[in-house]
């Protein structure tokens, strides 16, 4: 069995606006970006990724179990360097959905060609929720490949 299929891995990034992620991992800029309190006790345990040129081997004669799992989990190719992530690695209970308290959503980004029907989801989603959260809309330059966040109005 791979450490795929034993360790859960919930991935954040400390940016919001790398147009490669949106298109990558928002359904190319129509989904949604959450946004974590960075500083609350969900992120205390987050790991960060380290970026690589070379696969580092693992020697499990030499290296202790948590190292062992860093150079596996937390080792990414110099290529994904642009994503700043992090990871919080679950090792009991494996991959699936996780859950979090929802004061430690603190925003959700609006992708900039989301559909009216996912952006009324969020607005509803906004307005009923008890722990309020800040609403952003991503937008995208015309003149360079990059991408604006704005507060949501």
């Amino acid at each position: 069995q791979t450490i795929a299929n034993q360790v859960g891995l919930f991935c954040v990034s400390t940016k919001c606006d790398d147009i490669l992620m949106w298109a990558h991992y928002a359904d190319s800029h129509r989904g949604i970006c959450l946004e974590f309190d960075g500083m609350s006790p969900l992120m205390a345990h987050a790991h960060e990724v380290t970026y690589a040129g070379d696969r580092i081997p693992i020697n499990p004669y030499e290296d202790s179990q948590d190292v062992m799992m860093s150079k596996a989990l937390l080792t990414k190719s110099h290529h994904w360097k642009y994503e700043s992530e992090w990871r919080l690695c679950r090792y009991e209970g494996g991959p699936g959905v996780v859950t979090f308290r929802p004061q430690n959503l603190t925003g959700v980004v609006i992708g900039a060609m989301a559909s009216r029907a996912t952006i009324e989801i969020v607005e509803q989603w906004h307005q009923q929720r008890r722990e309020p959260f800040s609403l952003y809309r991503a937008f995208i330059s015309p003149n360079k490949f990059e991408l604006t966040i704005k507060p949501y109005v």
